[in-house]
């Protein structure tokens, strides 16, 4: 049978009404050709029948339950009696040549594809090249891997990182806050960089403190045995302690008078391009972005970039939003 389904070319198939009064997509046989000629249509109904009594001997269903189901099979799917009474011949055609392997006196159910495959492995076969095909994979991408992992690093297991060496101590170069008095002091610093703050140290007495303060005691943060061999070679501070650092910061760099009162109005944007290790120190630059007048007061845009002395890239760059009311 598989051989026969194998032989066929895309152009052996033909969809018919003729096996039980739907279209199907049949390979095309002696006896497909004659269900499609004059002559069979005009035997469709009798050969329906016998098929229909062929079905209750093999199955032993009573025929009063067959006509029930008929009956049941019309109304759902909308068929004419005459579709109804031909709805016998599909398990009797399909076994004749599926099962009894009578490719002459049944149908073969197909799809146009069936030219284009050349194989048709059983289940078995089947998984068992996938599993196959699966270990060559895996077999090739492990020697690939190892190919480029230098020869010192498969015998051994690489150390545990460390922390990156800490860019020399620069010395604190700033002086007093910038003054600021006044909106129009304010809008003619817009585009200037107002100052640097002098370096913070940040132990691990600060993020644990920062940790019970919020409830995050995740373990790269809190547990420095266990950090030791994560990514980072240590315990890291918390993001949200950097951005919250922004607050100590900003009051040594610039102090803004000639209002009422000062309040926080939020943040435009925050990111943290990179992490901060245990018992590095950071400092903060601040830059004025805008000065807008809103109503009471003016609303300023400071983006304050805190940098570390274990990395190279800013820790923390926020957009921070300030009102200062008349």
């Amino acid at each position: 049978m598989k051989t026969y389904y194998l032989g066929k070319t895309v152009t052996d198939t033909v969809v018919s009404k003729q096996v039980d009064g739907v279209p199907h997509r049949v390979l095309r046989t002696d006896l497909v050709n004659t269900l499609e000629s004059t002559g069979g249509r005009l035997w469709a109904l009798p050969r329906a029948g016998l098929n229909a009594l062929r079905f209750r001997a093999m199955t032993g269903v009573k025929l009063r339950d067959m006509m029930r189901e008929g009956r049941a099979m019309r109304a759902s799917m909308d068929l004419t009696w005459t579709q109804t009474l031909m709805a016998a011949n599909t398990p009797m055609l399909l076994k004749a040549s599926l099962v009894d392997g009578n490719t002459d006196s049944g149908v073969m159910a197909s799809g146009q594809v069936v030219g284009v495959i050349d194989d048709l492995p059983t289940c078995g076969d089947l998984v068992d090249r996938i599993v196959a095909e699966a270990g060559a994979t895996l077999e090739q991408l492990t020697a690939t891997h190892a190919s480029r992992i230098p020869e010192a690093r498969i015998e051994q297991r690489p150390a545990p990182r460390r922390p990156a060496p800490r860019r020399p101590a620069m010395p604190d170069t700033t002086g007093p806050p910038v003054v600021l008095d006044g909106a129009d002091a304010l809008r003619a610093a817009v585009g200037t960089t107002l100052g640097t703050s002098p370096w913070l140290h940040v132990d691990q007495g600060r993020i644990d403190t920062f940790a019970d303060a919020t409830g995050d005691h995740q373990w790269i943060h809190t547990d420095p045995a266990r950090a030791a061999d994560g990514p980072y070679g240590g315990t890291i501070a918390h993001g949200y302690l950097t951005l919250a650092l922004t607050n100590w910061f900003l009051p040594q760099i610039v102090e803004v008078r000639g209002f009422s009162a000062g309040v926080n109005y939020g943040v435009d944007r925050v990111r943290f391009p990179a992490a901060v290790p245990v018992d590095s120190r950071l400092r903060a630059t601040v830059d004025l972005v805008a000065a807008d007048d809103v109503s009471g007061g003016i609303q300023t845009t400071m983006r304050i970039t805190v940098e570390c002395d274990a990395t190279e890239r800013p820790v923390c760059v926020v957009d921070a939003l300030s009102r200062w009311l008349v």
